[in-house]
């Protein structure tokens, strides 16, 4: 394997833009810094061997390294493991290989106090839900869990001292959504065969993503075809009461082939929550309140579908897939465009991170983790006017003070 090392970055600063609660947007002249190349931009951190992989997921650690879940496709097997690694590569704190004797491919990962929780399925002729639990020191807890059936699992949280799990459970004649909760040592103990359709007569859902409501409610975002929809694979939300059972449904999108990867809370909770996929072809956000109301919707011209989001002060940062690879995309609350900037990969996991981004990834059959500036930049060429704003905050409590690319 190899990784590689730093480069230079450059600083000018001209204006901000501000976007205001109304979604006007205003221009504040701002002194020019005249500062160039005070600092570095970390290349991009690769992992590369004769083996397919990526990384699927990442968590965004205190001491700013980030620990990533990564899948490798060998000729032989698909297995996972979990290392951790800064903006020079490895650390050498965290590197586990996850090999049960089956195949197993991660698909999700979030922090769990001292550690971290991963999800995915074995692979084979019927798949399985798989669930592990690493403890900070890199060993692992829990392991594989069968739900009875043949799943795919998507979606994990934490919920309290237990885990949500969610995705796909496959019958005769029917695909459903599924939502349970394991212990600990990844038993279930709760909902364990429960099936999620779009209604009577639906005969195809997906359950991809899980927010938790506060109260103990969750929203489960995913995809149906459903009895009453909008023609087609809809996106879809259904809400759950703290007991599990269904308290609604809601389909959303159009005649074409449309679906939710994902859902992800605002900065300020009555801001609601933003639901994410495709529609149609494009890349797809849908806005909506705790019932799962829309509040409001877009698409992302020239992307094909949004695969990861990260909550900021502002709003949102879109992780998007584009035809030539992947779009980092700042917008506010309203859906405003702030930003955007066009990247080689595919973006599995947005991080917030002190200085800007990290995508977390895969670029041509090497996992990837690329850093970035708070407006998407990955290098001193393409920051120009952006890089190097210290502030630009007018002191009005309605407006989200940020810099844009063109104007400074």
């Amino acid at each position: 394997m190899r990784w590689w090392g730093l480069a230079g970055w450059a600083m000018t600063l001209s204006g901000c833009v501000e976007t205001l609660s109304a979604g006007q947007v205003q221009v504040d002249a701002g002194a020019d810094s005249g500062a160039q190349c005070q600092g570095t931009y970390p290349a991009a951190a690769v992992m590369t061997t004769p083996d397919e992989q990526l990384f699927v997921g990442g968590v965004q650690q205190p001491d700013a390294t980030i620990v990533a879940a990564e899948v490798v496709r060998a000729s032989s097997k698909t297995f996972s493991r979990v290392v951790s690694l800064d903006a020079k590569g490895l650390t050498g704190k965290l590197d586990v290989l996850l090999d049960s004797g089956a195949q197993q491919e991660a698909v999700v990962m979030i922090a769990d106090g001292d550690g971290w929780a991963l999800a995915g399925n074995t692979l084979g002729k019927e798949g399985d839900l798989w669930f592990v639990r690493i403890n900070a020191a890199g060993v692992p807890q829990a392991s594989s869990v069968d739900l009875g059936g043949s799943e795919a699992c998507y979606g994990l949280a934490k919920v309290g001292s237990l885990y949500a799990v969610s995705g796909q459970r496959s019958g005769v004649g029917l695909t459903s959504a599924f939502f349970a909760l394991l212990d600990a040592k990844g038993s279930c103990v709760q909902n364990c065969t429960a099936q999620y359709t779009g209604g009577a007569g639906s005969n195809s859902s997906s359950g991809n993503a899980i927010a938790l409501l506060p109260g103990g409610d969750f929203l489960l975002a995913g995809e149906s075809i459903p009895a009453k929809g909008n023609g087609g694979l809809d996106g879809a939300i259904w809400r759950l009461g703290s007991d599990l059972k269904e308290q609604s449904f809601t389909a959303y999108g159009g005649a074409g082939e449309d679906w939710f990867w994902g859902i992800e809370a605002a900065s300020l909770p009555s801001q609601g929550w933003l639901a994410f996929g495709q529609r149609n072809g494009q890349g797809w956000l849908v806005a909506v309140d705790a019932n799962g109301k829309e509040l409001w919707q877009r698409t992302l011209a020239a992307t094909k579908d949004v695969l990861s989001v990260a909550a900021t002060p502002q709003g949102w940062a879109i992780g998007a897939k584009t035809a030539g690879g992947q779009r980092l995309v700042g917008i506010d609350h309203l859906g405003n465009i702030l930003w955007q900037q066009n990247h080689l990969g595919k973006p599995y996991s947005v991080l917030r991170r002190p200085q800007g981004y990290a995508l977390v990834g895969d670029l041509q059959g090497d996992a990837r983790v690329l850093f970035t500036d708070p407006w998407g930049h990955a290098d001193c060429q393409a920051a120009g006017l952006c890089a190097g704003v210290l502030t630009c905050d007018d002191q009005l409590a309605c407006t989200d003070d940020v810099c844009a690319a063109k104007t400074g």
